[in-house]
C-alpha cells in the first residue's frame, strides 16, 4: 500500500534580527522534520517543530493526504507569518494586486498592476514632474504675498491658500507653488517615482497637508500624476518609518532593478536591502519578481492555501528560519490489522487550493476574489463554501 509523507529541511540562523534570515551565511543549523499524516508547524525555543494538535500560534498546517499547506491564520487568531521565498522560482514569482512582498525588512503591498502594451516609447517619468504655470487668466491681488514666490497675485486656477498652521507673512502659498514644492521632494528616476507620505507636511510647522482639496467646486488631488505610461506597477510601502508609494514603469525597459544603489531604477533606502537586491521583469502579460542573490532575501507573504503537489521543493521563511518541503510516497507493508489506529477528524469540506506563480495573489483575505480568479474546478467554488470550511476547521481543532 502506498502512502504519502512530507519531509521538511529546516535551516536555522541563530542571529534573529528583525525577523530576517541571512541567505549568505554559512553558520546556520540544519535539520530535517519527517512526518506522515496531518501536522501543525510551530516555533518553540527558536526551533521549527511539528505537532499533531493545534498550538496557540501556528505557522501553518500541513495535510499530507492532500499535499497541501494551510497558513496559520486559518486556524488561530494568533499566528506566525509565513513567507514564500522568491528564489524558489527560476523565472521569478508572478505578482498580482494584493500581494505583500518583502525585500529585507521592507514590506510592500502591490497596489496596482497594468500590463497593457507600451504606448509611450522614449518617455521618462521625470517628465511628469515638469511644472507649468497657468496662463491666459486675469490675476487678482491679495494683501499678503505667497511665502515662496513673494507674489501677491492669484487666480482661480492658482489661488493663495493657507494649508497649515503658519501665521503672518508665512501664512499663504500659491497652490502651484505648494505642488511644486512637494514634487521636488519626490525621488525620481527615468523609470520610477518614490513618493513618501511624510512629504505631505509643512517644513515649518510640520502640520500634515490634506491630500485632497476643493478647486472651483471640484475635489482634486494635491499631488496629481496624469497619463502614467503603461505598463506599470504601483507598490505601497508598509514601513512605519517611511510610508509612501513607489511607481515603476516599463514603457522603455522590460527589466527594472530594485536596491539601495543609486544605479538602481527603483531606489529603496534601507540597510537591510542589498545594493542590487531584486528585479522586476515585465514579460508577456505579467510582471515577475526575481531575487538577485540578496543577503536578506525577497519573500511573499502566504495567506491562503497552497498546493505542494505540483510545487515541489518550495522554500518558505519564518523569521530566522527557512523551511523547504518535499513530498514523497512510501510503501506500508504492514497488514491493516497490525497498524495502529489513527484518530480521524470529522469530515468537512476542504478549502480550495491555489497554485503559486499563476498571477493569483498570495496575500489577500478576500476568498471571493480568489475564487473568481481561480481556474478549472476552483472556478465554481463559492465564498460560502470557503467560509464554512474555515469554521469547520476551527471547530475541529479548537
Amino acid at each position: 500500500m502506498y502512502s504519502k509523507k512530507l519531509d521538511a529541511k529546516v535551516k536555522l540562523w541563530h542571529h534573529n534580527s528583525q525577523g530576517l534570515f541571512d541567505y549568505s551565511a554559512k553558520d546556520f543549523q540544519e535539520y530535517t522534520l519527517k512526518w506522515r499524516g496531518d501536522a501543525f508547524l510551530t516555533k518553540s525555543n527558536n526551533r521549527i517543530q511539528n505537532q499533531p494538535s493545534l498550538p496557540r500560534a501556528p505557522i501553518a498546517k500541513l495535510k499530507a493526504n492532500d499535499l497541501a499547506l494551510y497558513p496559520g491564520h486559518l486556524f488561530a487568531s494568533l499566528f506566525q507569518d509565513l513567507w514564500l521565498v522568491a528564489r524558489s522560482f527560476t523565472n521569478g514569482y508572478r505578482l498580482a494586486p494584493g500581494d505583500i512582498v518583502r525585500l529585507g525588512a521592507q514590506a510592500f503591498k502591490v497596489k496596482q498592476i497594468c500590463t497593457d502594451k507600451p504606448t509611450n516609447k522614449g518617455f521618462s517619468l521625470t517628465d511628469l514632474l515638469v511644472f507649468q504655470e497657468p496662463s491666459g487668466e486675469t490675476s487678482q491681488f491679495h494683501s499678503l504675498p505667497c511665502r515662496v514666490c513673494l507674489s501677491e497675485s492669484y487666480s482661480s486656477l492658482n489661488p493663495l491658500i493657507s494649508p497649515c498652521n503658519c501665521k503672518g507673512s508665512m501664512k499663504y502659498i500659491h497652490l502651484k507653488c505648494l505642488q511644486q514644492s512637494i514634487k521636488s521632494r519626490v525621488h525620481s528616476t527615468d523609470y520610477s517615482l518614490a513618493f513618501m507620505f511624510k512629504n505631505l507636511s509643512c517644513e515649518l510647522c510640520s502640520k500634515q497637508y490634506s491630500s485632497k482639496f476643493y478647486l472651483n467646486g471640484e475635489l482634486k488631488d494635491l499631488l496629481e500624476i496624469k497619463n502614467l505610461p503603461q505598463p506599470y506597477i504601483v507598490l505601497e510601502s508598509l514601513s512605519c518609518k517611511e510610508q509612501g508609494l513607489y511607481i515603476a514603469s516599463f514603457c522603455t525597459k522590460s527589466i527594472l532593478s530594485l536596491g539601495r544603489s543609486h544605479q538602481s531604477e527603483v531606489i529603496i533606502k534601507d540597510p537591510s536591502v542589498s545594493r542590487n537586491h531584486a528585479k522586476l521583469v515585465y514579460k508577456g502579460q505579467g510582471i515577475y519578481l526575481k531575487d538577485n542573490k540578496s543577503k536578506y532575501g525577497t519573500t511573499i507573504l502566504v495567506k491562503r492555501p497552497i498546493s505542494l503537489k505540483q510545487n515541489s521543493h518550495l522554500e518558505f521563511q519564518s523569521e530566522n528560519s527557512t523551511i523547504e518541503f518535499k513530498a514523497s510516497r512510501f510503501v506500508n507493508l504492514l497488514p491493516s490489522c497490525l497498524r495502529q489506529p489513527v484518530a480521524r477528524e470529522p469530515k468537512s469540506p476542504s478549502l480550495p487550493l491555489f497554485p503559486v506563480n499563476e498571477g493569483i495573489c498570495l496575500s489577500t483575505d478576500d476568498l471571493d476574489l480568489l475564487v473568481r480568479e481561480a481556474q478549472g474546478e476552483l472556478l465554481n467554488t463559492s465564498l460560502n463554501f470557503c467560509q464554512d470550511s474555515i469554521q469547520n476547521f476551527e471547530a475541529v481543532n479548537l
